[in-house]
């Protein structure tokens, strides 16, 4: 299992966008950190997401990289 802390700020702002976008992909993107944070394991985001778990793995990178600019769908 992957840890992820998430400082109250950035809880906050991933759950407005988790409610509010309307990007499909983002919005996937958002709600994996939110699991990861929430203790879920990649490979159980991967089934509840219906994506493969070496992306959900890229996105928890892309977090840990550059955080929220790096989820974003360019």
């Amino acid at each position: 299992m992957v840890h992820l802390e998430l400082s109250s700020r950035e809880s906050t702002q991933l759950e407005e966008i988790f409610q509010t976008t309307t990007d499909r992909r983002f919005h996937n993107r958002v709600q994996a950190i939110l699991m990861t944070h929430r203790g879920r394991t990649r490979l159980q985001i991967a089934a509840d997401l219906l994506v493969d778990e070496r992306t959900v793995r890229r996105w928890l990178a892309a977090w840990r990289d550059k955080r929220l600019e790096g989820l974003r769908i360019r």
